[in-house]
């Protein structure tokens, strides 16, 4: 029997994979193993698995040289986007946020070193062989070593997920070495245009749509025979009644019945964290201001949710800034009864914190619930555009806290794809976000999820595909 190895960085993903019924499907061919990060394994149950653990942040020990690397992988991220879309994308974004903190420092040396760094930047993103030429550059600072302990020396398909950060190409080394066939499974909407640029190193990438393939094409350079289209993982278990607990709700929250009986509205408020968006305080009050002036004490439900960036272990003068805004979230929550913060549930992987498996079903809970959604620039827009929910973009203010304007985001890949389809209305302005806000809530409108599918290529229905297609390459 042939050996399939699964590893993902996010155990959600996994999770998705259970509930697609995936497993089922392969294991008459194949014998499973799974690594997931350490501490998740609890999240998940099926019997006929075997379950490892591993720690994908630990790159300790395996750099020959941590500056070279630093800068390689500078180089290697910026060089995507740097010239596709006429604002220029996540790229030109985070240049122009570097300049800035570098220019903002005082110090002549980190400005002259953010210069030099730019022209290579460039210089990669006119030639195609020089960006391909970076994770090979990347890896040879690299010492090889086992992160992934286990008792099978060869599998005849890895599947693992895209890949953008520092640690994630030590970990694809790895499985390289492993593996017959190395393939990877698109994690996430953006990871296709601004968060992926190592996809260019597997032998297959399955890719959740044909509007996600021709990003992976145009933006990160992936030869488009080793793509192959198998559906969006998130589309079964927001489709699927079944699988929508909405019990998640009834015992978290006293409102829930008259929401859902439709004696009340519900607006879900997503948060980015301050690192993307400063002015999420001032936002969240005028709404709560405003809705309190009209309606009282019958206000509309506001569900804010605090992204889980927010309890981050990074910089300490972000972690104090952090909480110092989620007791600002607080105090509003104690002013307006009709404003509910919800706390998303997250495991903590050390620097970086997730959200725990469940949350999926969660999510499309509130989504099936919600009158509206508030977002700022959040690939949930992308989620609620699948169960056609009506939503509001923040498009006022400043990106990252840069001299750029909060709307410039509006170029990027990812939300592109739910601007030029009318699933997202933007707001330039607080008034225009009110105004957006009442009016949802009056119309009840919601978009078609066909029309979702049809139109704007977000995803295709069926995930099934997925095990068909790694059994077709394994035979």
């Amino acid at each position: 029997m042939k050996r399939l190895c699964i590893v993902f960085s996010k155990p959600e993903m996994v999770k998705l994979l259970v509930d697609s019924g995936f497993f089922d499907r392969v294991f008459d061919v194949f014998k499973i193993d799974v690594f997931l990060p350490s501490g998740t394994k609890r999240f998940l149950k099926h019997d006929n698995l075997r379950w490892f653990e591993f720690d994908p942040n630990d790159t300790a020990g395996r750099l020959k040289s941590g500056f070279f690397s630093k800068i390689i992988y500078l180089v290697r991220l910026l060089s995507y986007n740097s010239s596709f879309y006429p604002s220029f994308g996540h790229s030109f974004a985070c240049r122009h946020e570097i300049l800035e903190d570098a220019v903002g420092s005082g110090s002549v040396f980190a400005i002259i070193r953010v210069k030099i760094i730019f022209v290579l930047v460039w210089l990669c993103s006119q030639l195609r062989f020089l960006r391909l030429l970076l994770p090979r550059l990347q890896l040879l600072n690299h010492r090889r070593s086992t992160i992934l302990e286990t008792d099978v020396e060869f599998y005849d398909f890895v599947l693992t997920g895209s890949i953008g950060f520092g640690g994630d190409l030590f970990l694809i080394d790895e499985l390289r070495s492993k593996s017959n066939l190395l393939g990877c499974l698109v994690k996430s909407w953006d990871n296709s245009s601004n968060k992926g640029c190592g996809f260019n190193i597997f032998d297959v990438v399955f890719s959740w749509s044909e509007h996600m393939s021709e990003e992976l094409v145009n933006f990160l350079d992936v030869d488009r025979n080793k793509i192959i289209e198998v559906g969006a993982p998130h589309w079964a278990t927001y489709y699927d009644v079944l699988s929508i607990d909405n019990r998640l709700l009834e015992r978290q929250f006293d409102w829930y019945e008259s929401v859902a009986a439709g004696d009340r509205d519900l607006i879900y408020f997503p948060s980015p964290t301050m690192k993307m968006f400063r002015e999420n305080v001032s936002v969240l009050s005028f709404l709560c201001c405003e809705l309190d002036k009209l309606y009282g004490t019958d206000s509309p439900i506001i569900l804010f949710r605090p992204h889980p960036g927010y309890w981050e272990k990074g910089k300490i003068e972000w972690t104090i800034a952090h909480n110092r805004e989620l007791d600002e979230f607080k105090k509003l929550a104690n002013k307006y009864s009709f404003l509910e913060i919800d706390y998303p549930k997250i495991q903590d992987q050390g620097a970086f914190v997730e959200m725990a498996p469940s949350s999926h079903q969660y999510l499309a809970s509130i989504f099936r619930l919600a009158s509206c959604m508030v977002s700022n620039y959040s690939t949930q827009a992308v989620e609620a555009a699948l169960l056609g929910l009506p939503t509001i973009n923040i498009s006022y203010g400043q990106y990252k806290g840069t001299s750029l304007p909060n709307y410039f985001v509006n170029g990027f890949a990812h939300f592109n794809r739910v601007l030029n389809y009318d699933f997202v209305v933007s707001a330039y302005t607080p008034t225009a976000l009110l105004e957006a806000v009442l009016f949802s809530m009056k119309e009840k409108r919601r978009i078609s999820p066909s029309v979702v599918e049809s139109e704007s290529s977000l995803g295709v229905k069926s995930h099934n595909e997925l095990s068909k297609k790694i059994c077709e390459l394994v035979n």
